[in-house]
């Protein structure tokens, strides 16, 4: 195997890129391709968290690992600890894969705690 062939670099960068990205102690942002709000006329509070797979994707560092739930979660987590939108938590109502993209259907714990949820 030679290390100055084009071919074997073009397989070591990026995996040489992810297992950067995993020691860092750093928690790399996701940021969504699709993230909306809405504020609804009895105190809730409800988001949208989507990110597209596929070769159309944006892809930045975190992308670099499978859409999973428990990474999509997670991902979740990190994007609210740097842009807060919820103040006392959140729970997820619902979520999916449908092909393209990973969707999370979430409500701010402060909300239902208000509506009695």
């Amino acid at each position: 195997m030679n290390l100055g062939s084009p071919n074997i670099w073009a397989v070591l960068t990026p995996l040489l890129a992810i297992l950067l990205a995993s020691c860092s102690s750093n928690r790399a942002v996701l940021m969504p391709d699709r993230f909306d709000t809405e504020s609804l006329e009895d105190g809730s509070k409800r988001f949208v968290f989507e990110v597209n797979d596929g070769p159309a994707a944006r892809w930045e560092q975190a992308r670099a690992r499978a859409l999973s739930q428990d990474n999509m979660e997670s991902a979740l987590e990190v994007y609210f600890e740097q842009y807060p939108f919820c103040e006392k938590g959140y729970f997820v109502y619902d979520q999916g894969f449908n092909g393209r993209a990973y969707t999370i259907l979430g409500e701010c714990q402060e909300s239902a705690n208000a509506s009695g949820k």
